[in-house]
C-alpha cells in the first residue's frame, strides 16, 4: 500500500513537510507503524527504497504464500524503481515469523535486501547479520521513547492500534442513527437534483475550495450535518463527484481525507458508495493506504460495480505512490472541462430511492471513470 510523507501541519499553508530521517533499525521499528497507519501484528512489512526514501510500504499476512508473495513484493519494488528494500516481520513466535521472512530474503536479492529483521514486539533480531551486530538473545527496543514516534506525533502522523481501528472509520453511520439520516438525505436531495448539473458541478468546487482553503489558514472548520449529506447528495452524479476529486493535491490532501470521513460518517445507502470512493482517493494521494484499502473493502461488500472503486483497486494492485498522482490530475482536470469524465454512466439521474438495501435505479459501468 503506497505511503508518502507526513501531512502538512493545518497552519503551514501546504508547504511541503520535513521528512522524518531513520537513522538505525529502531528508528525503522519506530516510524513503520505511523506509514501504516496502524500497529502490524502477525505480519511481513516490505518498505521499498528509492534514493534513500521509503517509497511504498506493504504488508501482508504471515500466513500467506511464499512464492505469490515475493512475486508480488519483486513487482512493487521493481514498479517503484526501489534500490532495495526493508523486511520486518511481526510475530510472537519466530518460527512463524521465519517461515516468510527467509523466503523473501532470498527471492527479493535481485531487488537487495537492505536489511532483513523479526521482531517480537519487544525485541528484534536481524536475519542477514551475524552474532557480532545480533546477540541470540536479541535487541531490546522501545517504540514509546524513539525521537522519531515523537516527531512522527508532532508532525501530525498518527497511528491505530490495530488495522480493525481503520476498518471501523469507514463502516458509515451507527445504525440507530440512518433512519435519521435518510429522512434528512430525502429533504435535502430534492433541492440538490432541482438544480442543474452545471450549478450543483459550480456549487462542490466552490463548497469544496473554500473548506479546503480555510484548513490550510489553520482555521476549525465544522461542516454541519446538512451540508455533509449534501455533499453525500452532490457526487452520486459521476461529473459532479469528479469536480471535487480534481481539486484534491498532494499538499492538502490530510483535509480531503477530513472532509470526505465525515461524509462517509453521514452517507446512507445508496450514497455510501460514492462518498467512500471519494475518501479513498484522497487516502491515497495522501499516503494513508491502509485506510485506502478499507475503503476498497468496504464499497466492495455494499456494491461491486462502482468505477472510482475499480480504479482505487487497480491502484493498490500496482502500487502506484500518491506521486502518481500528479502526473495524472491534470488530466482529470482537463477531462472535466470537456464532459468526458462520467459521460454516459447513467450517474446523473437522482437516486430512486434512500434506505438501507435499495440501490440507485442504474449504476456506472464497471471500468467507467
Amino acid at each position: 500500500m503506497p505511503t508518502a510523507p507526513p501531512p502538512p501541519d493545518p497552519g503551514n499553508s501546504g508547504a511541503e513537510p520535513r521528512r522524518l530521517k531513520a537513522e538505525d533499525p529502531d528508528d525503522l521499528l519506530a516510524v513503520l507503524p505511523f506509514l501504516l497507519g496502524y500497529q502490524p501484528s502477525e505480519s511481513l512489512v516490505m518498505a521499498a527504497v528509492c534514493d534513500k526514501v521509503i517509497a511504498v510500504c506493504v504488508r501482508v499476512d504471515l500466513a500467506e504464500d511464499p512464492d505469490l508473495v515475493s512475486d508480488r513484493l519483486a513487482e512493487i519494488a521493481t514498479n517503484n524503481h526501489a534500490s532495495g528494500v526493508l523486511l520486518v516481520a511481526y510475530s510472537d513466535e519466530a518460527a512463524r515469523a521465519d517461515r516468510l521472512l527467509l523466503p523473501m530474503i532470498d527471492r527479493l536479492q535481485t531487488v537487495g535486501v537492505i536489511d532483513a529483521i523479526y521482531t517480537d514486539g519487544q525485541r528484534r533480531w536481524s536475519r542477514i547479520c551475524n552474532a557480532d551486530c545480533c546477540p541470540p538473545e536479541g535487541i531490546p527496543y522501545r517504540l514509546d521513547t524513539n525521537r522519531l514516534a515523537a516527531e512522527a506525533v508532532f508532525q501530525g502522523m498518527s497511528r491505530q492500534t490495530d488495522r480493525a481501528a481503520i476498518a471501523e472509520l469507514v463502516q458509515g453511520p451507527p445504525a440507530e442513527r440512518r433512519p435519521e439520516l435518510s429522512a434528512l438525505t430525502e429533504q435535502v436531495i430534492e433541492d440538490v437534483f432541482a438544480r442543474s448539473q452545471d450549478e450543483r458541478r459550480r456549487e462542490i468546487a466552490g463548497w469544496v475550495s473554500a473548506h479546503v482553503r480555510r484548513r490550510l489558514e489553520g482555521l476549525a472548520v465544522q461542516p454541519t450535518e446538512r451540508e455533509l449529506v449534501r455533499l453525500a447528495c452532490l457526487i452520486v452524479d459521476v461529473p459532479v463527484r469528479d469536480e471535487a476529486w480534481a481539486l484534491m493535491r498532494r499538499q492538502d490532501a490530510w483535509v480531503h481525507v477530513e472532509l470526505w470521513q465525515q461524509v462517509v460518517s453521514h452517507a446512507v445507502s445508496p450514497l455510501d458508495v460514492p462518498a467512500l470512493g471519494m475518501l479513498g482517493m484522497a487516502a491515497w494521494i495522501s499516503g494513508q493506504g491502509t485506510l485506502q484499502v478499507c475503503c476498497i473493502e468496504r464499497a466492495r461488500q455494499l456494491d461491486t460495480n462502482y468505477s472510482l472503486i475499480d480504479i482505487l483497486d487497480d491502484i493498490n494492485d500496482r502500487a502506484l505512490p500518491p506521486t502518481f498522482w500528479e502526473s495524472i490530475r491534470s488530466g482529470v482536470a482537463g477531462a472535466i472541462d470537456d464532459d468526458v469524465i462520467g459521460a454516459g454512466t447513467g450517474t446523473d439521474a437522482r437516486p430512486t430511492a434512500i434506505g438501507p438495501h435499495r440501490r440507485t435505479g442504474r449504476r456506472p459501468k464497471r471500468g467507467a471513470a
